[in-house]
């Protein structure tokens, strides 16, 4: 048996941990620790063979692997190229710190049989995603993947809420799936052939795409955007996101937000660069507007949360976004002939990809140290931990600090060559990408200040000032396993943010592939160079300066007194600035653009002494736009199709004959 079957193979019987440990016992918590670590120490090995594949992609063809199931006599076919190499490092890296982090803090969760059971056929059908190189174990993966996620999900199913952010999770999910199938279909139809439509392999997909016509890649590439782009959590349809992510356990929503949006970018990846050899140029503005556009309703609507684990849902919904403009502008630049252009785009989306795995890893699992001290979501109810939690209050800062994209850390390069690419679109000689990248240079600006100014609020809601209730006060820091889960990811930002040449060095391979063979080393990419050194140098130089100017400039007497009290008598914790307070000038500003909130003040009673209230409620515009709509439009059909079961016999023949008659129009349209 290879490494490749032994790592699928051990988080595979990790699962059958969770038969042994299904009742809330101690025997449950230490059946926990080793199924998680099982899981750990699978995805370090894999993470070790796919860096083998990058480091030397001749050592792909000893990670193979074929299965003796599936739909032809051949099996199914699993295999790793660099492409998946590069993905793979980056799943089973947040694989490892989720489960190190589980260790822990899994002992927390109700329902830990199911979480054990499920946890680790998550980590496997995501692997399988990425590994598989045939149609059937690509779909068969993705469905895996999808159905395990929903049903960690619905670990805490006693909670209405998390009922009601599965179901619409798994509607998600299932239109995702029909989606790639058909596009999978429209591409496998293309060329004839019993044994390539039953079961075709990538390359066999690439040629199929390579005789469609105009209107039928436009069809596979509108079904690859959506059944992606929502896995990915893209705008419009990212309505599972803020919903699933807060419902599962905070490992389980690192694995979501950190490794499957990646599998999601994958999927667009292998699809629009790959499979479609000459993927039309609109297909990349496409992107790019979906990728802005998410951007911005992700940073808003992350501004807006008090649900501390929904404000970095909404905030992955941005980050996503900005990693697929960085795309779309790669596939802009590929179908019109610019592969060399093309090379500052996608490095941007993997180093954009890479942090992002990295640092949303932490902070999910930093409010699910949080969550264990504590009990609570609500950043109304927190405040102060830095006090209890230093050393997360440490690490969830330096998360939050990349995040915002401050010097020297994994945030900024990526960032910083978007910016550029936007600048280098701007200076084209075309007036379409004139316009395109002004627009876009200055609206990234934008998402990035109100970036900082949610991690600002995230952190300092959290950390900072008094405690707001007794659950705050009464904190206590996490495990070991838990603190080390959270170093991991600093050390991999800082690396990052210090070594970006040598990471971009490092997936060379991968955007040889994407762009046949063109590799970094263009005049075009040394345009956008990121000096990790003299930013480094820049910062260190600003803090001495700082330090010169306090010491010489400052008045060093220094009096103390209670946080937010203006040197007064101490006002109580409730004086402080609140989540809600922070953000209402920006609920005020694009409230009938984005939020349509409707604010109410409840007075007391003449003669009641009691405090009045501020109560406001927020709508997704993008929920009331689609979504109630198609919910009501479903629930009317389901109410009318009832009446079907009472009709007679003659109705009933006459619609059984109008629907024999649809088909065949249907049937002859497609023949023609």
């Amino acid at each position: 048996m290879n490494a490749l079957a032994s790592s699928l193979t051990a988080l595979a019987v990790a699962s059958l941990f969770g038969f042994i440990g299904r009742s809330d016992t101690r025997r449950t918590e230490v059946v926990s620790a080793m199924a998680h670590g099982v899981c750990a120490l699978a995805c370090a090995l894999m993470m070790a063979m796919a860096g083998m594949v990058l480091l030397d992609p001749d050592f792909a063809r000893y990670c193979t692997l074929t299965l003796p199931l599936g739909l032809a006599s051949g099996g199914t076919h699993f295999a790793m190229d660099t492409l998946s190499a590069f993905f793979l490092i980056l799943v089973n890296g947040v694989g490892v710190i989720a489960s190190l982090f589980g260790i822990g803090y899994a002992a927390h969760e109700k329902n830990k049989g199911q979480l054990l059971i499920f946890y680790p056929l998550f980590l496997l059908a995501m692997n399988m995603v990425l590994l598989a190189s045939d149609a059937f174990a690509f779909l068969l993966s993705w469905e895996a993947m999808s159905l395990a996620s929903w049903l960690l999900v619905l670990v805490q199913h006693h909670e209405a809420q998390n009922r009601r952010a599965a179901q619409v999770y798994l509607i998600m999910a299932s239109l995702g799936t029909l989606a790639l199938l058909l596009a999978i279909g429209l591409i496998a139809v293309a060329v004839p052939g019993e044994g390539f439509a039953m079961n075709p392999s990538f390359g066999d997909l690439a040629y199929g795409a390579g005789q469609l016509g105009s209107w039928a890649t436009a069809a596979v590439v509108v079904l690859v955007l959506a059944g992606a782009g929502s896995k990915a959590g893209l705008a419009p349809t990212h309505a599972w996101l803020p919903l699933a992510h807060p419902a599962a356990p905070s490992h389980v929503s690192a694995l979501m937000s950190g490794a499957m949006t990646k599998i999601a970018l994958y999927a667009l990846l292998r699809f629009l660069f790959i499979i479609l050899p000459q993927a039309p140029a609109w297909s990349g503005w496409a992107l790019l507007i979906m990728g802005l556009f998410s951007a911005g309703l992700g940073v808003l609507q992350s501004l807006m949360q008090n649900d501390g684990k929904k404000v970095l849902a909404f905030s992955t919904v941005e980050n996503v976004g900005l990693i697929a403009a960085a795309l779309g502008m790669a596939l802009v630049h590929k179908a019109g002939g610019h592969a060399g252009a093309a090379i500052l785009p996608l490095l941007a989306a993997m180093i954009l990809m890479a942090n992002h795995a990295a640092v949303k890893a932490l902070l999910f699992c930093g409010a699910g140290a949080v969550l264990h001290a504590t009990g609570e979501r609500d950043m109304n109810k927190l405040g102060g931990l830095i006090h209890r939690m230093p050393t997360t209050a440490l690490f969830v800062l330096m998360g939050c600090a990349s995040m915002a994209a401050l010097p020297f850390l994994g945030g900024l390069p990526g960032e910083w060559r978007l910016f550029h690419v936007f600048f280098e679109m701007a200076r084209s000689s075309a007036w379409t990408m004139q316009i395109g990248g002004v627009f876009a240079a200055a609206f990234l600006a934008l998402v990035a200040a109100l970036a900082v100014a949610g991690m600002v609020r995230f952190f300092g809601m959290i950390f900072l000032g008094r405690a707001r209730s007794e659950a705050a006060a009464s904190a206590h820091e996490g495990t070991v396993s838990m603190k080390l889960a959270l170093a991991l990811p600093v050390i991999l930002t800082l690396v990052l943010g210090l070594a970006t040449p040598q990471f971009e060095a490092l997936v060379a391979p991968v955007v040889a592939m994407l762009l046949d063979g063109v590799t970094p080393g263009s005049p075009t990419v040394s345009m956008g160079a990121y000096i990790a050194l003299a930013v480094f140098l820049a910062f260190v130089a600003t803090l001495v300066m700082l330090a010169v100017v306090r010491a010489l400039w400052v008045n060093r007497a220094v009096r103390g007194g209670q946080p937010w009290a203006c040197g007064q008598g101490d006002p109580g914790a409730l004086a402080q600035y609140s989540p809600s307070g922070f953000s209402q000038p920006l609920r005020r500003v694009f409230n009938d653009l984005i939020y349509h909130s409707h604010e109410k003040v409840r007075m007391p009673p003449p003669s009641d002494i009691s405090a009045a209230k501020l109560e406001f409620q927020m709508n997704d515009r993008v929920w009331d736009a689609i979504y109630r709509p198609i919910g009501q439009a479903v629930a009317w059909l389901s109410d009318h199709a009832e009446k079907l079961e009472r009709i007679t016999l003659r109705p009933n023949l006459v619609l059984m004959f109008g629907a024999l008659i649809l088909l065949l129009l249907i049937v002859w349209g497609l023949g023609a």
